[in-house]
């Protein structure tokens, strides 16, 4: 059986990590952490914000030690190997400023290249194709003549994991990557990473506040806890279990397991019953809780009935109905009743 397939690409083990300032521990961020990153899993980091999600990314990359504990990559301890061998072991992409003046996409990405090359930094044939594969891997071939000033947060970011792939290390981490990208981009920016850890075996961690896309990409997540833990285990699992609500519980927030995102908890002004079906029945739902109403079964504890049917919406009365076929006019009603409170 050959053993190394079984060795996990990164393994932490009793580990804390934290601040200290000559030799004494100023604060412990987090403590006693027990982690495994194996090939091919795109790893999703979260936490609410001062959690230490970005200390922690630090200290797995070696940029600062860990207050105890062992971090192994390949089965070997991280502290041990010299700076080229870490170099050829981990990347890493942060959201830090940098300084790179008037250097071109292409420049940039060859610099991942560095910990392959002699004293010279000469590139040779393979460097070269490795870094047109990183390129054309990011969907950024086109940009390799721009300079870096001139790209947008997206090409930048993009451009930053392409110098990362260039470096052909197995293990990955990235802060924060999606933090200043809109929408799409970070969708497309999230398909790629998934992408990149599956087709190429890669061990990805990324540490976000995207719950949604993290719940919808990761084939793994790490949770930080209130205790300064971290609960791992696959999205549905930790949805399912209570492990997300706990971890980001507040008196603001409800964690609504069946829609798999967090709802503003208010205390309603009025209660409803509502039935329907499809798409529009989820939407009203969503709506009826924005304007302040709570949805219950009790027909005994409703105001009124709320119906979705095909083009319309209704609301029944004891003794009538009233129909709107446009959710204008049907929103304009509800705010009516929540006024006359």
């Amino acid at each position: 059986m050959d053993t190394a397939k079984r060795t996990p690409t990164l393994q932490v083990t009793d580990v804390s990590i934290g601040y200290q300032s000559k030799g004494e521990v100023t604060k412990v961020v987090a403590q006693d952490l027990n982690l495994v990153m194996d090939r091919g899993e795109l790893v999703c980091l979260l936490g609410p914000n001062g959690a230490g999600k970005s200390t922690l990314i630090r200290a797995l990359s070696g940029m600062t030690p860990p207050l105890k504990g062992k971090i192994s990559i390949n089965g070997k301890d991280y502290s041990e190997l010299s700076p080229k061998e870490r170099a050829r072991q981990v990347s890493i992409v942060l959201t830090d400023s940098m300084s790179v003046g008037l250097m071109s996409v292409y420049s940039l990405v060859a610099l991942g290249r560095h910990p392959h090359t002699n004293w010279t930094g000469t590139l040779n044939t393979k460097d070269h194709r490795r870094i047109d594969w990183a390129l054309e891997a990011v969907n950024c071939k086109t940009l390799a003549d721009r300079h870096i000033a001139e790209l947008s947060d997206g090409e930048r970011q993009k451009a930053l994991i392409a110098r990362a792939l260039a470096q052909e290390a197995p293990i990955m981490f990235l802060d924060e990557p999606t933090a200043y990208l809109d929408l799409p981009r970070r969708v497309e920016l999230i398909r790629i990473l998934r992408d990149l850890a599956h087709n190429e075996n890669l061990s990805i961690l990324l540490s976000t506040h995207d719950l949604d896309l993290a719940l919808r990409s990761a084939d793994k997540l790490w949770l930080y806890n209130n205790d300064q833990t971290i609960t791992v285990g696959p999205p549905e699992e930790l949805a399912l279990n209570g492990s997300i609500a706990q971890s980001f519980a507040s008196d603001k927030l409800d964690w609504d397991t069946e829609q798999g995102s967090f709802r503003m908890h208010r205390n309603p002004s009025m209660w409803v019953t509502l039935s329907g079906d499809g798409a529009k029945l989820i939407w009203t739902q969503r709506l009826l809780a924005r304007l302040g109403y709570g949805i219950t079964e009790d027909r005994s504890k409703s105001e009124f009935a709320v119906n979705v049917s095909g083009e319309n919406w209704s609301i029944i009365h004891t003794r009538r109905n009233e129909n709107f076929g446009g959710l204008r006019d049907f929103i304009s009603r509800l705010r009516g009743y929540i006024d006359q409170r």
